[in-house]
């Protein structure tokens, strides 16, 4: 059964929204919304547009920039809030992420514009929440009408993965995806791959490690072909140890 969010109360239109001054509580099913499974993990460098007041714009996005971009030192998971568009925050100063059957807080003191950043790394070391798992986060967008979008989220430092959004939108609100492949790797082919992974020519490897985004050991492999058909679509992290001992670390994608 597809989860679903339901707002508080008994209204029949979501022009009436606005006049809910309380609280809102998640907890049940709604015609009014509904649940889009996105499953998508996402890792640095990569962009990801989402439309609040169903318009076919991107209202949100969430943006992961690695310390090794050019003129940026730092790590940083980014909230790009477009016009009219909030977070809530609970009047904490970060992101709040809740579950079903919490209930959040609807007056306009816990949402915030100014909030820009889910997790980075500074000067002073790290700030924001390095780690979030599978919470909800609240996002609105007012204007003539008040739109309001949920996003079931996850990261680890700078990769994140959006599980699902709860929308008012009938079509997707995941806009787009903007990933930074890796440059063709020397050892390995194709990228993207989809059932099998190859050894080059002339590559000989004494071990190959795959990882998923999370750190999770896929397999250890010895064999120049490697079979990858029940890999699920998504970013991998290749340690590859060759012959003459050199080690190299890799990102590959599997369509």
């Amino acid at each position: 059964m597809k989860p679903f969010i339901t707002l508080i109360a008994f209204f029949s239109s979501f022009t009436f929204v606005p006049q809910l001054l309380g609280q809102y509580y998640i907890a049940g099913d709604t015609t009014l919304y509904h649940s889009w499974n996105i499953a998508q993990t996402y890792t640095p460098n990569d962009t990801v547009d989402i439309d609040i007041d169903c318009d076919g714009m991107a209202d949100l996005s969430f943006i992961s920039i690695d310390g090794n971009a050019p003129g940026f030192p730092w790590d940083r998971l980014s909230l790009d809030l477009g016009e009219g568009v909030e977070v809530c925050n609970s009047g904490t100063g970060f992101v709040t992420g809740f579950e079903q059957g919490d209930t959040i807080q609807f007056g306009n003191a816990y949402w915030t514009s100014f909030l820009d950043f889910i997790y980075g790394t500074g000067a002073a070391g790290t700030y924001g929440q390095a780690s979030i798992n599978n919470k909800f986060l609240g996002f609105r967008k007012t204007g003539d009408e008040t739109y309001y979008t949920f996003i079931r989220f996850s990261n680890q430092g700078l990769v994140f993965t959006i599980h699902e959004v709860i929308s008012f939108c009938e079509a997707n609100p995941l806009l787009n995806i903007l990933s930074d492949f890796p440059e063709e790797s020397p050892y390995l082919y194709p990228n993207p791959f989809h059932d099998v992974l190859v050894l080059k020519n002339g590559a000989v490897a004494s071990s190959l490690s795959i990882y998923d985004v999370s750190g999770r050991l896929m397999g250890t492999y010895i064999t120049s072909e490697i079979k990858v058909e029940n890999y699920t679509p998504g970013f991998y992290v290749v340690k590859l140890i060759l012959s003459n001992g050199k080690t190299t670390v890799q990102k590959l994608y599997k369509r």
